[in-house]
Parts: C-alpha cells; sequence; structure tokens
C-alpha cells in the first residue's frame, strides 16, 4: 500500500510551470527555489534526494517543534558532511555517548563561567575597535570572524590566535566550501576534495594538537576541564581533539555572522540604530560594558536577535528519522530525510508581523510581534539545541555594546550584498562598511 505523503513537485507539475518561472528560480540560488516550493505546496513539502530517498522541507513552528522536541528521540541529526573535519565532536556525534559528552562540556558554560567570559569578550570587542581608524574601508564579516575567534580561543582554550588568524580563516573556508560534497570514494584516495579537506584538517590539527599536549596545569578553560576532569577518566587525546575543534571552528563563526547582519541592518535602519544608541548612553554612558549590564540592554539584545530572525546564521537543520514515526500526520519511514528551514519560518508573515522589516522592538513581552512560541529558534530547540547559545548571545550583546559606543559603520556604496546559504548564512562578497565615529 503506497504511503500517505506530503504534497511536492512531480514530473507533472514542473510540466505546468511557466518556463521563466522555473529558469528565475533557478538562476537565483537555493533559497529561491525553496521558498518557491513552499508558496506552490504548503509548509511540508515531499521530494527526493539524488539517490531517491524521501525528502521532506518544513517550515511550520507545530512541525519543527514535533520534530525537534516532542518526537526528538526519533530523529538523530544528519552531519556526515562534517564529520571529516569534527569527527566524533558534540555537533556530530549521538545516542548516549552524545549524552555523556554533553555533561562533561556542559559546566564550561555555566552562568559563573560565563561572568567571566564576559571580561574576555569586551577586552577583545575594546582592543579592535581601538585599532580601527576613522573613515577606513573594513570588511566587517573578516573583522567579526577575528574578533570572535580570539574570544572562543581565550576562553575555552587559554589560546591567543593573533599568529594563526589566516590559517583558521582558511580551514574555515574549506568546511564551508567542502561540506556539502561527501565524497563516495574513501579518504586515502587522492581527490582534489580530499586534498582540499587534508589542508584544513592540518592547519587546524597544527593548532589543537600541540594546545593539547602542551598543557600540564589545569586552568580555568574547557581544554582544562576535559583534560583534567575533577571526576571520571580524561578523554583520549583524538576525542579531547573532536570537541575542541567543534567549539574552536563553530563556537565562533555563528556570533560573527550575527554581528556582522546586526551592523549591516542598523546601516540600513537609521531610525533603529538611533534607538540602540540611546540606549548605550542611558545605560553605560562612556564606560565599558560588564556582564552585569545584559539584563539592561534590552534593545541591544534585541537588535541581534532581530538580525538572527532575519538572517538566522543556522539556517538549516537536516535530521534523519531513525524509526518509523511521522510528522505533521504524514508517516516517515527510517532513513526518511527531513530538513528544517529555519530561514523560511523566521520569515513567516503568520509568525512575524511585517516580517522583512528591521524591527527589533518585537521582541518585547508586550508588543506582540511573534505570534508563535516555538517561532523563533535561531540556535535550535529541544536536547539538541546549541549549548553555547547563552555565550553566543552575550558575546553578540556585548560586542555589539563596545562598537556602537565608539563607532557606526555605515555600508560603503555600490556593493551588492547577497546571500551565500552554505553550512552557515553568510554574505557572498565582502560587506565592506565605512567607519563613521559616534562623537567625532
Amino acid at each position: 500500500m503506497k504511503r500517505k505523503r506530503p504534497p511536492g513537485p512531480t514530473w507533472f507539475t514542473e510540466a505546468r510551470r511557466p518556463w521563466d518561472a522555473i529558469v528565475s528560480d533557478h538562476t537565483r540560488g537555493l533559497l529561491p527555489i525553496v521558498r518557491s516550493r513552499f508558496e506552490r505546496f504548503g509548509d511540508l513539502v515531499y521530494a527526493t534526494d539524488i539517490t531517491g530517498k524521501p525528502l521532506i522541507s518544513m517550515r511550520h513552528p507545530d512541525h519543527v517543534h514535533e520534530v525537534l522536541v516532542t518526537r526528538a528521540a526519533d530523529f538523530t541529526k544528519r552531519s556526515k558532511d562534517l564529520e571529516v573535519f569534527l569527527g566524533r565532536g558534540l555537533l556530530t556525534s549521538d545516542g548516549e555517548f552524545w549524552r555523556s559528552q554533553r555533561r562533561k562540556i556542559q559546566p564550561a558554560f555555566r552562568h559563573e563561567k560565563l561572568a567571566k567570559y564576559a571580561e574576555i569578550m569586551v577586552d577583545r570587542a575594546r582592543r579592535m575597535v581601538d585599532g580601527w581608524v576613522e573613515g577606513e574601508l573594513y570588511d566587517l564579516n573578516r573583522e567579526m570572524m577575528e574578533v570572535t575567534l580570539s574570544v572562543v580561543a581565550k576562553a575555552l582554550l587559554d589560546y591567543d590566535t593573533t599568529d594563526d588568524n589566516d590559517h583558521v580563516a582558511r580551514a574555515m573556508t574549506i568546511i564551508q566550501e567542502t561540506a556539502g560534497y561527501p565524497s563516495i570514494l574513501p579518504r586515502w584516495v587522492s581527490t582534489p576534495l580530499h586534498k582540499k579537506q587534508q589542508e584544513g584538517l592540518d592547519a587546524i590539527d597544527g593548532i589543537v594538537f600541540p594546545l593539547i599536549d602542551e598543557r600540564e596545569v589545569p586552568g580555568e578553560d574547557l581544554l582544562s576541564q576535559l583534560k583534567f576532569p575533577e571526576e571520571g577518566e580524561s578523554m583520549e587525546r583524538q576525542q579531547l581533539r573532536d570537541e575542541l575543534v567543534t567549539m574552536f571552528l563553530a563556537g565562533h563563526e555563528t556570533t560573527a555572522l550575527a554581528l556582522t547582519w546586526t551592523f549591516f541592518l542598523l546601516s540600513n535602519h537609521r531610525d533603529q540604530e538611533a534607538k540602540l544608541h540611546a540606549e548605550l548612553d542611558e545605560v553605560l554612558g562612556d564606560r565599558a560594558p560588564s556582564f552585569a549590564d545584559l539584563e539592561s540592554l534590552v534593545f541591544t539584545k534585541n537588535a541581534v536577535q532581530e538580525a538572527m530572525r532575519l538572517f538566522p546564521p543556522l539556517y538549516l537543520l537536516p535530521r534523519v528519522a531513525v524509526r518509523e514515526t511521522e510528522v505533521g500526520g504524514y508517516p516517515l519511514a527510517a532513513g526518511d530525510n527531513l530538513l528544517i528551514w529555519i530561514y523560511f519560518m523566521h520569515r513567516d508573515e503568520r509568525w512575524f508581523p511585517d516580517h522583512a522589516e528591521f524591527l527589533p522592538d518585537r521582541f518585547l513581552p508586550e508588543s506582540g510581534g511573534v505570534k508563535h512560541p516555538h517561532a523563533f529558534i535561531p540556535f535550535g530547540a529541544g536536547p539538541r539545541a546549541c549549548i553555547g547559545r547563552h555565550f553566543g548571545m552575550a558575546e553578540a550583546t556585548l560586542m555589539l555594546a563596545v562598537i556602537a559606543q565608539r563607532f557606526k559603520p555605515r555600508l560603503a556604496p555600490g556593493q551588492e550584498v547577497r546571500l551565500h546559504a552554505r553550512v552557515t548564512l553568510a554574505p557572498q562578497f565582502p560587506i565592506e562598511m565605512e567607519l563613521e565615529p559616534r562623537h567625532p
């Protein structure tokens, strides 16, 4: 008996579409293709992947909550593309092994630890702006990548990345460029893809393994916590590497992108930028922000959240059914693939009135600007939600405050800002910003 399945494109439906509409979707990239399918078929869309296996796309918060929370045990992450870089780290592992590793890492993100990390966040942000020159052009995303990398390296590894920024930036580029192209050949077969991936691995391992081997005295960072645990046995060298690389790489890029998109939006919405400056002047004056100020920096935090709504760094969450289950009333078989489109859920008029507008105040409880309790999930949801989400939000809020106290980054004229949907939602080209001082 044929399984009931959601609607989706078929040879018949595609043959009836105007040719110019098909060409338009495919020439504009992945996101327009997916948007078109949601508009034509609804919140659950059935298709098949290149192997012929079912592939279901979803955007409704009820369906997303069902997969990530209420039926979380029925699904696993689809992260094969990242395992070559991250090994069996927290992002790619599953089951009891994953639960054990998460318990070991969780203490590094406790409230008292975050207060100490906040000092590093503010210090690194102030060092960066102290080196900026009024009127100069800066590749904003590159600047944010470097400063967030320095924070995560110091806070979690007690490591200064100053001399290795180019190596890590190159490794990140390789991961983004190759993660979507899994190889069907064994890794010992020399191919252009494998050579490129090995270049990225060598760059990262050349940094992380010496840090592990040279650490002899416990400190306050994650490396010390995992190498010298208060209870239980220390991790094996390779597993320690996998966890540290996961935090090292995944722990800074999402925050960097959130900041990049926040400044891009503020530059194009001067009225919202004025609200940000008014809050910073009232709460901070001329002094640097601290962890204790986070509760008072309401608009600052909401500006970051609104940027992550419009441009979620983690715009897509893949999942695989591990047993027979269902979603939205449709049956799924073990092995069926799902794509949770955070990007389209965040931009749905049903849940976010004036969804295309940059309105940080929509996150005020009394605003009514968010119509569904599960519609905003920039860090995922359920047991697999990002372990560093509070770290990331604190970092983005404090860094936004430090930078906006001193400068008003302005989008340089003549640029084409386009989205590049890779592992994360990044700008396709550098976003050049000119620095305008707040207090000339």
